[in-house]
């Protein structure tokens, strides 16, 4: 994938900084989009992780 094949589909994802989703009953918001597979997070206590978007698509909810 090239770099504008990259911002396309970054562009196009469900996952935009600042969505909220709910996933395993605990929030979630994007922070980042680090690719279109994966994405950078602040859980509801504050903690932050990366998450694939694979994830959220099986088990999570947008809130």
């Amino acid at each position: 994938m090239n770099s504008r094949q990259r911002r396309s589909a970054c562009r196009a994802s469900l996952y935009k900084p600042g969505t909220s989703w709910v996933f395993r009953g605990k929030r979630l918001t994007v922070t980042h989009v680090v690719s279109p597979t994966e994405v950078r997070v602040e859980w509801q206590d504050g903690a932050r992780t990366y998450v694939s978007t694979r994830v959220l698509d099986a088990s999570g909810q947008r809130a």
